[in-house]
């Protein structure tokens, strides 16, 4: 989520994904932290906005496990 991280590497994540799915993937909320990494989004609305081959790799691959006040917890299909 940082600013100095860079584009590229969001990629390399998602490519990294497909080759490896991991079994699950916790997205968390609620858990903004502006005076580190200098967004004002919390991590689910980080890879809404800003991060979309994220949350289009999960939609593909995965299912809604558990839903709870902080985070999300997706299986893989």
């Amino acid at each position: 989520m940082s600013l100095w991280t860079p584009p590229a590497r969001r990629q390399e994540v998602v490519d990294e994904l497909h080759e490896e799915p991991p079994p699950f993937i916790v997205v968390a909320r609620h858990d903004a932290l502006p005076s580190i990494t200098f967004v004002n989004l919390s991590s689910d609305e980080y890879i809404v906005q800003r991060y979309p081959a994220l949350p289009d790799f999960i939609g593909e691959r995965y299912d809604l496990a558990a839903d709870f006040d902080t985070f999300t917890v997706y299986r893989q299909r």
